[in-house]
């Protein structure tokens, strides 16, 4: 049986839109209601951490035969400063110039001020110096009980969600933002996510999604990248439960999944290299007529 466990007021549209697209019998279970898995079964994480291993079994063969997004995998791309943090040591050129200590003599200004867990776009503080900074930090009661994160401010022209399902892509989304001008470009603060074509696609956003990706060690993650003026592209964050309000992309996924599903073969491809641009990236399962 194959599963997709959510957690409680997370993905039931995306899931259940997943669940009734798909050519297969999909279960949607919820964190605090699981069932008794057995040795065949198959679930993916939809944002969620919850403990399966340490749920009683019923006899000596109940266990669960293949998890997908794995939790400790979940848990560190939901904390987005040791996520930065990790991708400032390994791979710097992947983000905006990141900070973790206010006091660093090395902070550039303007910059973003950021707790280490966010979401839709909340809690990120423009700041213009180091009083700013200082202030956000002093008076705000989410930072005395919670890391930070301080971001290099760099003004974007475009972002971008890359969602890749082993390895390879499955859809693009270009953020229409409702302000240009703002600083978080974000659906949930009244703009919108636009599908891009296949023979659309910025190759060089997705090659820079790609790397933060294979790190993050994912089966399903929607990687916000963001583009400068120049043209460069950085990777802002990882989502391990990518909305899906888009039919298209509720159809892209469903058939990346059910390719896992029908071939038994839940393994990560690498890009394949027979082909350019596009269809090097493009999941196996969308190239089927």
């Amino acid at each position: 049986m194959f599963y997709i466990l959510r957690r409680k007021g997370l993905g039931l549209g995306s899931t259940k839109a997943i669940k009734e697209l798909s050519q297969h019998k999909i279960h949607i279970i919820r964190n605090d209601k699981l069932p008794e898995f057995t040795k065949d079964d198959v679930v993916l994480r939809w944002g969620t951490t919850v403990n399966l291993i340490e749920q009683p079994p019923t006899s000596i063969n109940i266990y669960i035969y293949k998890i997908l997004n794995k939790a400790n995998y979940i848990s560190f791309v939901n904390n987005k400063s040791f996520f930065r943090q990790t991708l400032q040591l390994q791979a710097p050129y992947l983000i905006p110039k990141t900070w973790f200590n206010y006091e660093d003599p090395e902070i550039t200004y303007p910059c973003i001020l950021r707790p280490q867990t966010h979401a839709q776009g909340k809690n990120l503080f423009f700041c213009e110096n180091k009083k700013d900074l200082e202030f956000h930090l002093s008076h705000n009661p989410i930072f005395p009980n919670t890391n930070y994160y301080i971001s290099e401010y760099i003004p974007k022209v475009a972002e971008y969600r890359v969602c890749f399902i082993q390895g390879l892509v499955a859809w693009v989304a270009n953020k229409i933002p409702a302000n240009p001008e703002a600083i978080a470009w974000n659906v949930a603060k009244g703009g919108k996510f636009e599908n891009v074509k296949w023979k659309n696609w910025p190759i060089d956003v997705i090659e820079t999604a790609y790397q933060a990706y294979l790190m993050s060690g994912l089966y399903l993650g929607g990687v916000d990248v963001m583009v400068d003026k120049d043209g460069r592209s950085y990777v802002l964050e990882i989502n391990s439960a990518p909305s899906h309000t888009s039919p298209y992309r509720q159809s892209c996924t469903t058939k990346c999944i059910d390719y896992g599903i029908t071939h038994n073969m839940f393994k990560h491809y690498p890009p394949d290299d027979n082909f350019n641009k596009y269809s090097k990236w493009l999941h196996p399962a969308l190239k089927i007529v």
